[in-house]
């Protein structure tokens, strides 16, 4: 069998061009999917590693207390927990270290001369004085040591256009700056690390530009003396540090960051693997028919191989044989071709690279992605062949003798019936479901329509058929065409079935983006009470002259002040501040008990959803540290509910509760 079975490929491969091309078609998107995730993820992970490589250990700032523990309050909500700058001095002072510097990220654009940016993402950055530490080579000139320099990467600098010793102005946290450019950097064998571009700021300007003018950093980064153990390092700064921060190793630092920066990848290759194994579940269908056409074809072929002395098990052999050939062929075309997409993507679709966060993706193609895409096309190619291989093995000698047969079975009375009960019950479930607002019913609906019109396709096509050629009326191309189907009604449903299952898709997918869409846009609109928020990119404090500017523009009714952090409870809930009265009309803010009326010295609003995992209530007292470092003992007199403009709890701001206030005017019209 299988010398027969290659001597028909080899003499009629055009009988299987169809089916290739299903196969191919299906597992090339499987392919490309799965090689867009490893390749994706590759570079993620290989970025996020590459910054890190000269890393031994890094200081990070002390987790929050788990509510769930029972050891505290909700985690810490607002700005991110963050290392007094005074830790470095005494991370460099620990046994084993050779080098130490602190780590602080945040935006800054290069601006053109009018005032736009020349490229929008732009990472600023804190430079790095310890070789062993800093991830960027200095291409041109040195690296930022005054107040006022800033080195470029050198793709940045060619699309600003200036070179070492030029001025450039920058957007930064506390407004247009201007900088001397000292110096021009690469990312390893790429321009930057950062795909907007990477802006490196000197010590002198880094709190003020890349925060809110605080000495603190995110992180510490260490490097250990030649000949020290990584984990006797770790000890070293854990016991130095004490209760201000967490130690890790570099390695175990690494692997968490590549597993994060990795995490993009696998969510978009999960959800494009869904609608390839359904682009495999179509082809399914269409290698199907495409046999089972070669099969009826063939019918005169197989008698005559039975009339010969061939059993039943050899011809249905034969076929299973030339469909695994088949498979196996078309799902390596199908491997290689996908690969090929996706490079072909890479280099035509600029922000495919960009999601790498650096100007370039390798193709990458797994030993056991590969083994995926081959076995998945040989399975659907098998489990298509099936049945016409059971139906050549039925071939009786005598059908050597026959011209042609006209397919009858799938119209039988009982797969009929079935077809048009499940019809009927996915029809009237989704009317009454939807009437009732009852969404499982719904949901159950449309999946036995679309089961019923896969069973009852034949008797469906065979009415559709003889309904259209009414319509049509005596025309001989509609005659031939009804005469052509209506007999052969399960050959017209089998073709019909995959753009059944294609349009099935894309209403889905259509419809159910939209109701998502639809969905998150009223819940926002809910929980999200202004039309309008205006606030530093960085977080970081606006004039007071802001908001009165607002309020004077063109449809704008009302504006509040949103004072986004001034404090801390004692259970770990960011405390902001507000005006009650206007954000109760401006945000919609809303009370669920108590009084917004009721904030007056010492009153404290806390939002519903965190005062019950912090598990405080209407009465309850808690301390707020406030930010210029003094307490506050207070009542909690109302609560509000769920507002995304607003921090977890809040004091009235005709109380003096700080210094300068971070201000976030927030303007509805």
């Amino acid at each position: 069998m299988w010398h027969l079975s290659w001597a028909n490929l080899r003499a009629n491969p055009t009988r299987f061009v169809a089916t290739v091309l299903a196969v191919v078609v299906a597992t090339g998107f499987l392919a490309a999917t799965l090689v867009l995730r490893d390749s994706l993820g590759s570079a993620l992970r290989g970025n996020a590693t590459s910054q890190l490589a000269g890393v031994d250990a890094a200081v990070l700032p002390p987790e929050s207390p788990d509510p769930q523990d029972g050891s505290g309050g909700p985690p810490k909500i607002g700005d991110q927990a963050r290392l007094a700058a005074g830790l470095v001095a005494i991370v460099q002072a620990a046994k084993g270290v050779v080098g130490a510097s602190g780590v602080l990220s945040g935006p800054v654009e290069v601006l053109r001369g009018d005032g736009e940016p020349v490229a929008t993402g732009t990472e600023g950055r804190l430079w790095i004085p310890v070789a062993e530490l800093d991830p960027f080579t200095v291409a041109a000139g040195r690296g930022p040591t005054a107040a006022g320099e800033v080195t470029l990467d050198r793709d940045l600098a060619r699309r600003a256009g200036v070179e070492v010793g030029a001025t450039v102005h920058l957007a930064t946290a506390i407004g247009p700056q201007p900088a001397t450019v000292v110096g021009l950097t690469e990312f390893g064998d790429r321009p930057s690390l950062n795909d907007g571009g990477d802006v490196l700021v000197s010590a002198a300007d880094g709190f003020s530009w890349l925060g809110d003018g605080t000495p603190a950093y995110d992180q510490i980064y260490v490097a250990a003396a030649p000949g020290v153990d990584p984990h006797d390092l770790v000890d070293a700064v854990a016991a130095a540090v004490g209760v201000q921060g967490r130690v890790e190793t570099g390695d175990h630092l690494r692997a968490a960051e590549a597993n994060t920066a990795g995490a993009l990848a696998d969510i978009v290759g999960v959800a494009l693997q869904v609608f390839a194994y359904l682009a495999l579940f179509v082809g399914c269908f269409i290698v199907y028919h495409t046999f089972s056409i070669t099969v009826r074809q063939r019918l005169r072929e197989f008698a005559l191989l039975r009339a010969v002395g061939a059993s039943t098990k050899q011809v249905s052999r034969a076929v299973r044989i030339e469909a695994l050939i088949v498979g196996t062929f078309s799902s390596v075309v199908g491997l290689a071709l996908g690969a090929g997409a996706f490079w072909s993507a890479t280099v035509l679709v600029p922000q495919l690279r960009d999601l790498a966060g650096s100007g370039s993706i390798g193709v990458r193609v797994g030993f056991w992605p590969a083994v995926q895409v081959i076995v998945s096309g040989v399975v659907i190619t098998m489990i298509s062949a099936f049945i016409p291989a059971i139906r050549a093995a039925r071939t009786k000698p005598i059908e050597a003798m026959r011209v042609s047969k006209i397919d009858r079975g799938g119209a039988s009375r009982g797969r009929a019936i079935v077809g048009l009960v499940l019809l009927g019950i996915g029809a009237s479930g989704l009317l009454a479901g939807m009437a009732l607002g009852f969404w499982p019913m719904v949901a159950l609906g449309p999946v036995l329509l679309f089961l019923g019109t896969i069973v009852g396709g034949p008797i469906l096509a065979a009415w559709f058929s003889l309904g259209v050629g009414r319509l049509l009326g005596h025309h001989p191309t509609a005659r031939l065409a009804v005469a052509n189907s209506e007999p052969n009604a399960t050959r017209t449903a089998t073709t019909a079935n995959a753009l059944i299952i294609g349009m099935f898709l894309v209403t889905f997918v259509v419809g159910a983006g939209g109701a998502v869409r639809d969905y998150s846009v009223r819940a926002i609109s809910r929980l999200a009470g202004a039309d309008l928020t205006i606030s530093a990119e960085s977080g970081t404090i606006l004039p007071p002259e802001i908001a009165d500017r607002a309020a004077t523009a063109d449809g704008v009714a009302g504006v509040t002040p949103v004072y986004g952090k001034v404090g801390t409870t004692s259970t770990g809930l960011a405390v902001g501040a507000i005006d009650p009265a206007r954000a109760a009309e401006v945000l919609g803010l809303t009370t669920t008990q108590g009084d917004l009326a009721s904030l007056g010295r010492g009153g404290l609003a806390v939002s519903d959803v965190f005062a019950r995992g912090s598990k405080l209530a209407i009465g309850d007292r808690t301390t707020v540290t406030l930010a210029n470092g003094a307490t506050l003992d207070t009542t909690v007199t109302a609560l509000t509910g769920f507002n995304l403009d607003l921090p977890a709890a809040m004091l009235a701001t005709r109380w003096r509760w700080g210094p300068t206030p971070r201000c976030s005017p927030t303007s509805s019209p």
